[in-house]
C-alpha cells in the first residue's frame, strides 16, 4: 500500500511539470480569440502609459464577462511582458483544468485515480488553442466544483447554498 500512496503525488508532480514544460518550451500560436485578448489585456495594462497610442483609440469599459484570462494574464503581463506573462497564465489554465479532472476523478471513486491521471493531456485542448481561454478557465472551475458536489453525498443546507454560488 505504500507504494501506492506515493506513486499518485509523483505522478501529479511529473505530469505538472510536463504540461508546463510543454507550454514552455513549444512556441504558443493562439488562434481566433486569443490575439484579440492578449492585445486587449496589453492595451489595458499599458493605456496610460506615457506615449501610448491607446488613449487615442479605444475607451475604457468595465466589463465583467469574459474576463477569464485578463484576470490570469494581466497581472503577469504587467511585471513580465506579454510573452512571459501569457505562458505563465497558460500554464496555470492548463493546470487548473488538469487537476481539476483528476480532483473529480477522484471524487468520483478514489479507484479512478488513474483515470485522473488523463487531465494532464486534455488540458492542452481545442478550446485553449482557440483562445476560449474562459471557456478552458470555466472547465478547470467547474470540474472542481462537480468534484466538490460529488464529495458532498448527504449535503447541509448551507453547501447546498455554497455549491448553487460556485
Amino acid at each position: 500500500m505504500q507504494p501506492r500512496r506515493r506513486f499518485y503525488p509523483t505522478a501529479l508532480v511529473v505530469l505538472s511539470t510536463l504540461l508546463v514544460g510543454t507550454l514552455w518550451v513549444v512556441p504558443y500560436l493562439p488562434t481566433n480569440d486569443g490575439p484579440a485578448w492578449i492585445f486587449a489585456t496589453h492595451a489595458e495594462n499599458h493605456y496610460s502609459d506615457p506615449g501610448a497610442p491607446y488613449s487615442a483609440w479605444f475607451v475604457p469599459a468595465l466589463q465583467f464577462a469574459s474576463r477569464g484570462l485578463t484576470v490570469f494574464y494581466a497581472p503577469f503581463e504587467a511585471g513580465l511582458g506579454w510573452d512571459v506573462g501569457l505562458r505563465v497564465a497558460l500554464s496555470l489554465v492548463a493546470l487548473l483544468a488538469a487537476w481539476g479532472f483528476f480532483a473529480l476523478a477522484r471524487a468520483l471513486h478514489p479507484e479512478r485515480s488513474a483515470v485522473g491521471l488523463l487531465g494532464f493531456p486534455l488540458a492542452l485542448s481545442w478550446s485553449m488553442y482557440m483562445g476560449f481561454w474562459s471557456f478552458a478557465i470555466a472547465t478547470g472551475l467547474g470540474f472542481f466544483i462537480l468534484a466538490l458536489a460529488v464529495h458532498l453525498p448527504q449535503p447541509t443546507w448551507k453547501q447546498r447554498a455554497l455549491l448553487s454560488v460556485l
